[in-house]
Protein backbone atom coordinates (compact mmCIF):
# COMPACT_ATOMS: atom_id res chain seq x y z
CA UNK A 1 0.00 0.00 0.00
CA UNK A 2 1.17 3.50 -1.12
CA UNK A 3 1.10 6.54 1.06
CA UNK A 4 -1.37 9.23 0.38
CA UNK A 5 1.47 11.20 -1.38
CA UNK A 6 2.92 8.81 -3.79
CA UNK A 7 -0.81 8.36 -4.62
CA UNK A 8 -1.17 11.86 -5.71
CA UNK A 9 2.52 11.66 -7.81
CA UNK A 10 0.70 8.98 -9.62
CA UNK A 11 -2.29 10.50 -10.37
CA UNK A 12 -0.34 13.80 -11.51
CA UNK A 13 1.95 11.78 -14.10
CA UNK A 14 -1.52 10.38 -15.28
CA UNK A 15 -2.66 13.32 -15.65
CA UNK A 16 0.14 14.81 -17.46
CA UNK A 17 0.18 11.75 -19.79
CA UNK A 18 -3.30 12.67 -20.88
CA UNK A 19 -2.95 16.72 -21.04
CA UNK A 20 0.39 15.51 -23.48
CA UNK A 21 -1.84 13.44 -25.77
CA UNK A 22 -0.24 10.09 -25.56
CA UNK A 23 -0.97 6.41 -24.40
CA UNK A 24 0.44 4.03 -21.80
CA UNK A 25 1.64 2.02 -24.97
CA UNK A 26 3.48 5.31 -26.45
CA UNK A 27 5.24 6.21 -22.82
CA UNK A 28 6.26 2.68 -22.62
CA UNK A 29 7.93 2.95 -26.25
CA UNK A 30 9.59 6.28 -25.35
CA UNK A 31 11.16 4.71 -22.24
CA UNK A 32 11.65 1.74 -23.53
CA UNK A 33 9.97 -0.40 -20.81
CA UNK A 34 7.47 -2.78 -20.88
CA UNK A 35 3.67 -1.52 -22.11
CA UNK A 36 2.48 -2.15 -18.35
CA UNK A 37 5.16 0.14 -16.52
CA UNK A 38 3.22 3.45 -17.27
CA UNK A 39 -0.16 1.31 -15.55
CA UNK A 40 1.93 0.20 -12.67
CA UNK A 41 3.34 3.81 -12.05
CA UNK A 42 -0.41 5.54 -13.04
CA UNK A 43 -2.07 3.12 -10.51
CA UNK A 44 0.71 3.40 -7.43
CA UNK A 45 1.43 -0.28 -8.18
CA UNK A 46 5.39 0.27 -8.56
CA UNK A 47 7.95 2.48 -6.80
CA UNK A 48 9.47 5.06 -8.96
CA UNK A 49 12.74 6.29 -8.35
CA UNK A 50 14.05 10.04 -9.18
CA UNK A 51 15.62 9.30 -12.27
CA UNK A 52 13.19 7.10 -13.51
CA UNK A 53 10.86 9.97 -12.60
CA UNK A 54 13.18 12.54 -14.91
CA UNK A 55 13.02 9.68 -17.76
CA UNK A 56 9.10 9.57 -16.88
CA UNK A 57 8.88 13.37 -17.07
CA UNK A 58 11.15 13.76 -20.43
CA UNK A 59 8.78 10.58 -22.29
CA UNK A 60 6.17 12.98 -21.87
CA UNK A 61 8.19 16.15 -23.17
CA UNK A 62 7.39 18.04 -19.54
CA UNK A 63 9.47 20.00 -17.55
CA UNK A 64 10.85 18.01 -14.52
CA UNK A 65 11.84 21.08 -12.74
CA UNK A 66 8.69 22.78 -13.26
CA UNK A 67 6.84 18.85 -12.19
CA UNK A 68 8.86 17.82 -9.27
CA UNK A 69 7.80 21.80 -7.71
CA UNK A 70 3.82 21.52 -8.44
CA UNK A 71 4.11 17.60 -6.82
CA UNK A 72 5.82 19.66 -3.91
CA UNK A 73 3.32 21.87 -3.20
CA UNK A 74 0.79 19.16 -3.88
CA UNK A 75 2.24 17.37 -1.03
CA UNK A 76 2.86 20.13 1.11
CA UNK A 77 -1.08 21.46 0.60
CA UNK A 78 -2.14 17.74 1.02
CA UNK A 79 0.01 17.12 4.46
CA UNK A 80 -1.80 20.82 5.82
CA UNK A 81 -4.99 19.05 4.98
CA UNK A 82 -5.94 21.63 1.76
CA UNK A 83 -7.82 19.57 -1.11
CA UNK A 84 -5.27 18.53 -3.53
CA UNK A 85 -6.02 20.47 -7.08
CA UNK A 86 -4.65 19.12 -10.06
CA UNK A 87 -2.54 20.46 -12.50
CA UNK A 88 -4.09 22.82 -14.94
CA UNK A 89 -4.13 22.59 -18.68
CA UNK A 90 -1.64 25.20 -18.49
CA UNK A 91 1.14 24.29 -16.37
CA UNK A 92 3.81 21.72 -17.32
CA UNK A 93 4.97 23.66 -20.15
CA UNK A 94 5.82 21.49 -23.05
CA UNK A 95 7.49 24.04 -25.02
CA UNK A 96 11.27 24.34 -24.89
CA UNK A 97 11.21 28.18 -25.67
CA UNK A 98 11.13 30.83 -23.71
CA UNK A 99 8.96 34.29 -24.88
CA UNK A 100 11.30 36.73 -26.36
CA UNK A 101 11.85 39.70 -24.10
CA UNK A 102 9.16 42.77 -24.27
CA UNK A 103 10.51 45.83 -26.17
CA UNK A 104 10.68 48.85 -23.97
CA UNK A 105 7.57 51.22 -23.60
CA UNK A 106 4.94 48.28 -24.29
Amino acid sequence: MHSDEYKLLAEHLRQARKRVGLTQREVAARLRKPPAFPHKIEHAERDLNVVELIDYCEALGIDFVQFAAEIAQAVRELREGVPAAMPSDTSLDTSSHTSPPSSPGS
